[in-house]
Protein backbone atom coordinates (compact mmCIF):
# COMPACT_ATOMS: atom_id res chain seq x y z
CA UNK A 1 0.00 0.00 0.00
CA UNK A 2 1.08 3.56 -0.56
CA UNK A 3 2.42 6.11 1.94
CA UNK A 4 -0.08 8.95 2.47
CA UNK A 5 0.49 12.08 4.55
CA UNK A 6 -2.02 14.75 5.56
CA UNK A 7 -0.08 18.03 5.61
CA UNK A 8 -0.91 21.38 7.18
CA UNK A 9 0.54 24.74 6.12
CA UNK A 10 1.46 27.49 8.54
CA UNK A 11 -1.88 28.76 9.79
CA UNK A 12 -3.27 30.16 13.01
CA UNK A 13 -4.84 26.79 13.74
CA UNK A 14 -1.44 25.23 14.38
CA UNK A 15 0.68 28.39 14.81
CA UNK A 16 -1.59 30.92 16.57
CA UNK A 17 1.08 33.64 16.72
CA UNK A 18 2.26 33.35 13.12
CA UNK A 19 2.49 36.74 11.37
CA UNK A 20 0.23 37.26 8.39
CA UNK A 21 3.23 37.15 6.03
CA UNK A 22 3.92 33.53 7.07
CA UNK A 23 0.41 32.16 6.61
CA UNK A 24 0.26 29.52 3.90
CA UNK A 25 3.94 28.54 4.01
CA UNK A 26 4.70 24.88 3.22
CA UNK A 27 7.75 22.64 3.75
CA UNK A 28 10.76 23.03 1.49
CA UNK A 29 12.22 20.57 -0.99
CA UNK A 30 14.66 19.23 1.59
CA UNK A 31 11.78 18.11 3.82
CA UNK A 32 10.17 16.28 0.91
CA UNK A 33 13.44 14.56 0.05
CA UNK A 34 13.80 13.42 3.66
CA UNK A 35 10.21 12.17 3.84
CA UNK A 36 9.45 10.43 0.54
CA UNK A 37 5.68 10.21 0.70
CA UNK A 38 3.83 8.86 -2.32
CA UNK A 39 0.76 11.05 -1.76
CA UNK A 40 0.45 14.31 0.20
CA UNK A 41 -2.95 15.83 1.00
CA UNK A 42 -2.98 19.56 1.70
CA UNK A 43 -5.67 20.01 4.31
CA UNK A 44 -8.26 22.78 4.46
CA UNK A 45 -5.97 25.37 6.06
CA UNK A 46 -4.14 25.72 2.74
CA UNK A 47 -7.09 27.81 1.49
CA UNK A 48 -7.48 31.47 2.35
CA UNK A 49 -10.12 31.79 5.08
CA UNK A 50 -10.38 35.55 5.15
CA UNK A 51 -9.89 37.89 8.07
CA UNK A 52 -10.70 37.62 10.87
CA UNK A 53 -9.64 33.99 10.68
CA UNK A 54 -12.37 31.41 10.14
CA UNK A 55 -12.33 27.82 9.01
CA UNK A 56 -13.36 27.37 5.38
CA UNK A 57 -14.12 23.73 4.61
CA UNK A 58 -16.87 24.99 2.32
CA UNK A 59 -14.64 27.38 0.39
CA UNK A 60 -13.76 29.69 -1.18
CA UNK A 61 -10.92 27.43 -2.33
CA UNK A 62 -8.29 30.10 -2.92
CA UNK A 63 -4.71 29.51 -1.71
CA UNK A 64 -3.25 31.72 0.99
CA UNK A 65 -0.13 31.75 -1.16
CA UNK A 66 -0.61 30.55 -4.72
CA UNK A 67 3.15 30.77 -5.30
CA UNK A 68 3.75 28.43 -2.35
CA UNK A 69 1.23 25.85 -3.52
CA UNK A 70 2.63 25.90 -7.05
CA UNK A 71 6.22 25.68 -5.74
CA UNK A 72 5.29 22.81 -3.42
CA UNK A 73 3.51 20.97 -6.25
CA UNK A 74 6.66 21.23 -8.38
CA UNK A 75 8.79 19.94 -5.49
CA UNK A 76 6.39 17.04 -4.98
CA UNK A 77 6.54 16.05 -8.62
CA UNK A 78 10.33 16.11 -8.56
CA UNK A 79 10.09 13.53 -5.75
CA UNK A 80 7.50 11.45 -7.66
CA UNK A 81 4.91 12.40 -5.05
CA UNK A 82 1.28 13.17 -5.91
CA UNK A 83 -0.24 16.29 -4.37
CA UNK A 84 -3.96 16.47 -3.59
CA UNK A 85 -5.92 19.57 -2.62
CA UNK A 86 -8.81 19.81 -0.19
CA UNK A 87 -12.45 20.41 -1.06
CA UNK A 88 -15.67 19.42 0.69
CA UNK A 89 -18.91 18.62 -1.17
CA UNK A 90 -20.63 18.27 2.22
CA UNK A 91 -19.77 21.80 3.35
CA UNK A 92 -20.19 23.52 -0.01
CA UNK A 93 -23.62 21.89 -0.32
CA UNK A 94 -24.62 24.03 2.67
CA UNK A 95 -23.63 27.11 0.66
CA UNK A 96 -23.88 26.57 -3.08
CA UNK A 97 -22.82 23.81 -5.39
CA UNK A 98 -22.80 25.49 -8.82
CA UNK A 99 -19.89 27.81 -8.05
CA UNK A 100 -17.74 25.42 -6.10
CA UNK A 101 -18.37 22.54 -8.47
CA UNK A 102 -16.67 24.54 -11.20
CA UNK A 103 -13.92 25.79 -8.90
CA UNK A 104 -12.78 22.24 -8.10
CA UNK A 105 -11.38 21.78 -11.59
CA UNK A 106 -10.07 25.35 -11.78
CA UNK A 107 -8.14 25.10 -8.53
CA UNK A 108 -6.69 21.76 -9.56
CA UNK A 109 -5.28 23.25 -12.75
CA UNK A 110 -3.92 26.51 -11.37
CA UNK A 111 -2.11 24.94 -8.43
CA UNK A 112 -0.52 22.06 -10.32
CA UNK A 113 -2.06 19.49 -8.00
CA UNK A 114 -2.78 15.92 -9.05
CA UNK A 115 -6.28 15.49 -7.69
CA UNK A 116 -8.64 16.04 -4.78
CA UNK A 117 -9.23 15.02 -1.22
CA UNK A 118 -13.02 15.32 -0.85
CA UNK A 119 -13.91 15.80 2.82
CA UNK A 120 -17.34 14.15 3.06
CA UNK A 121 -19.69 13.76 0.13
CA UNK A 122 -23.18 15.03 -0.66
CA UNK A 123 -26.03 13.86 1.62
CA UNK A 124 -27.42 11.61 -1.08
CA UNK A 125 -25.96 8.46 -2.58
CA UNK A 126 -27.17 9.17 -6.11
CA UNK A 127 -25.93 12.77 -6.09
CA UNK A 128 -22.58 11.73 -4.63
CA UNK A 129 -22.13 9.10 -7.31
CA UNK A 130 -23.04 11.64 -9.99
CA UNK A 131 -20.50 14.15 -8.68
CA UNK A 132 -17.67 11.62 -8.58
CA UNK A 133 -18.61 10.18 -11.95
CA UNK A 134 -18.38 13.65 -13.49
CA UNK A 135 -15.04 14.39 -11.85
CA UNK A 136 -13.67 11.07 -13.04
CA UNK A 137 -14.98 11.52 -16.57
CA UNK A 138 -13.47 14.99 -16.85
CA UNK A 139 -10.23 13.99 -15.13
CA UNK A 140 -9.51 10.33 -15.88
CA UNK A 141 -5.86 10.51 -14.79
CA UNK A 142 -6.36 12.53 -11.61
CA UNK A 143 -6.41 11.00 -8.14
CA UNK A 144 -9.52 11.15 -5.96
CA UNK A 145 -9.66 10.33 -2.25
CA UNK A 146 -13.13 10.60 -0.69
CA UNK A 147 -13.61 10.89 3.07
CA UNK A 148 -16.69 8.79 3.80
CA UNK A 149 -16.94 8.91 7.60
CA UNK A 150 -20.53 10.09 7.48
CA UNK A 151 -22.17 7.78 10.00
CA UNK A 152 -22.99 10.58 12.47
CA UNK A 153 -23.90 13.34 10.04
CA UNK A 154 -27.53 14.29 9.49
CA UNK A 155 -28.74 13.42 6.03
CA UNK A 156 -26.56 10.34 5.63
CA UNK A 157 -27.60 6.75 6.08
CA UNK A 158 -24.39 5.69 7.82
CA UNK A 159 -23.71 2.94 5.30
CA UNK A 160 -20.72 2.26 3.11
CA UNK A 161 -21.48 3.27 -0.48
CA UNK A 162 -19.59 0.91 -2.83
CA UNK A 163 -21.28 2.30 -5.95
CA UNK A 164 -19.90 5.75 -5.07
CA UNK A 165 -16.41 4.43 -4.34
CA UNK A 166 -16.24 3.07 -7.89
CA UNK A 167 -14.86 6.43 -9.07
CA UNK A 168 -12.33 6.91 -6.23
CA UNK A 169 -8.76 5.72 -5.89
CA UNK A 170 -8.92 5.54 -2.09
CA UNK A 171 -11.49 6.20 0.63
CA UNK A 172 -10.85 7.63 4.08
CA UNK A 173 -12.95 6.29 6.95
CA UNK A 174 -12.87 6.23 10.74
CA UNK A 175 -13.74 9.73 11.95
CA UNK A 176 -17.05 9.76 13.84
CA UNK A 177 -17.07 5.95 13.71
CA UNK A 178 -16.90 4.01 17.00
CA UNK A 179 -13.62 2.13 17.15
CA UNK A 180 -14.92 -1.29 18.13
CA UNK A 181 -15.57 -4.63 16.45
CA UNK A 182 -18.15 -3.02 14.17
CA UNK A 183 -15.34 -0.94 12.65
CA UNK A 184 -13.50 -4.02 11.46
CA UNK A 185 -16.70 -5.27 9.87
CA UNK A 186 -17.28 -1.89 8.23
CA UNK A 187 -13.92 -1.71 6.48
CA UNK A 188 -14.54 -5.06 4.79
CA UNK A 189 -17.42 -3.42 2.88
CA UNK A 190 -15.21 -0.88 1.12
CA UNK A 191 -14.73 -1.35 -2.59
CA UNK A 192 -11.44 0.57 -2.66
CA UNK A 193 -8.42 0.60 -0.33
CA UNK A 194 -9.19 2.58 2.82
CA UNK A 195 -7.22 5.11 4.84
CA UNK A 196 -7.80 5.10 8.57
CA UNK A 197 -8.95 8.67 9.23
CA UNK A 198 -9.35 9.57 12.86
CA UNK A 199 -7.50 12.84 12.62
CA UNK A 200 -4.72 13.24 15.16
CA UNK A 201 -6.57 11.06 17.66
CA UNK A 202 -3.72 8.58 17.83
CA UNK A 203 -1.06 11.17 18.57
CA UNK A 204 -0.05 11.75 22.21
CA UNK A 205 0.22 15.52 21.73
CA UNK A 206 -3.48 15.92 21.04
CA UNK A 207 -6.60 15.75 23.13
CA UNK A 208 -9.09 14.76 20.47
CA UNK A 209 -12.19 13.17 21.93
CA UNK A 210 -13.17 9.57 21.41
CA UNK A 211 -16.18 8.43 19.43
CA UNK A 212 -18.47 5.74 20.75
CA UNK A 213 -21.81 4.33 19.68
CA UNK A 214 -23.41 7.06 21.81
CA UNK A 215 -21.47 9.85 20.11
CA UNK A 216 -18.50 11.98 21.05
CA UNK A 217 -17.25 11.55 24.62
CA UNK A 218 -15.79 14.15 26.97
CA UNK A 219 -12.55 12.21 27.44
CA UNK A 220 -9.50 11.86 25.20
CA UNK A 221 -9.53 8.80 22.98
CA UNK A 222 -6.07 7.76 24.22
CA UNK A 223 -4.43 10.31 26.55
CA UNK A 224 -0.95 8.99 25.71
CA UNK A 225 -1.54 8.05 22.09
CA UNK A 226 -3.20 4.99 20.64
CA UNK A 227 -1.36 1.85 21.82
CA UNK A 228 0.86 0.25 19.21
CA UNK A 229 -0.97 -3.05 19.65
CA UNK A 230 -4.22 -1.42 18.55
CA UNK A 231 -2.54 0.36 15.67
CA UNK A 232 -0.85 -2.88 14.67
CA UNK A 233 -4.23 -4.54 14.32
CA UNK A 234 -5.48 -1.66 12.22
CA UNK A 235 -2.37 -1.75 10.10
CA UNK A 236 -2.66 -5.48 9.51
CA UNK A 237 -6.28 -5.27 8.30
CA UNK A 238 -6.70 -5.96 4.61
CA UNK A 239 -6.70 -2.99 2.28
CA UNK A 240 -5.77 -0.42 4.90
CA UNK A 241 -3.41 2.55 4.91
CA UNK A 242 -2.29 4.18 8.15
CA UNK A 243 -1.42 7.76 7.18
CA UNK A 244 1.06 10.21 8.57
CA UNK A 245 0.08 13.66 9.78
CA UNK A 246 2.47 16.60 9.62
CA UNK A 247 2.05 20.13 10.93
CA UNK A 248 4.51 23.00 11.42
CA UNK A 249 5.82 24.40 14.67
CA UNK A 250 7.85 27.61 15.15
CA UNK A 251 11.57 27.18 15.76
CA UNK A 252 14.32 29.81 15.77
CA UNK A 253 12.36 32.24 13.67
CA UNK A 254 11.42 29.58 11.14
CA UNK A 255 9.07 26.59 10.97
CA UNK A 256 9.77 22.89 11.29
CA UNK A 257 7.37 20.25 9.99
CA UNK A 258 7.14 16.94 11.76
CA UNK A 259 7.98 13.84 9.79
CA UNK A 260 4.48 12.48 10.25
CA UNK A 261 5.90 9.55 12.22
CA UNK A 262 3.00 9.07 14.61
CA UNK A 263 2.74 5.78 16.54
CA UNK A 264 0.23 4.46 14.03
CA UNK A 265 2.51 5.18 11.08
CA UNK A 266 5.54 3.53 12.72
CA UNK A 267 3.43 0.47 13.57
CA UNK A 268 2.15 0.28 10.03
CA UNK A 269 5.67 0.41 8.62
CA UNK A 270 6.63 -2.45 10.95
CA UNK A 271 3.91 -4.79 9.72
CA UNK A 272 4.06 -4.05 5.99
Amino acid sequence: MMDVCFLYPVSRVVCPDAPATDLGLLPDAAWLAAHPWEVIVLHEQVWWPGEPYRKTPGGPYLPWRRDEVERFATDCHEQACKLLVYASPFYWWKRTDEVVGARLVEDLLVTGADGWYLDYLLPDRVASRGLLAELRQRNPDRMIIAHVSHIKNAGFDGEVWPEVEEFCDLVADGELVPFDESWFGRIKQHLKPWIWHAGPAANPETNLKAYTAAGRTDKPAWPHGMPDAVIGRLAAADGGIIPGWSAPSPKDGDYVWSGGTSPRYRAWKNVR
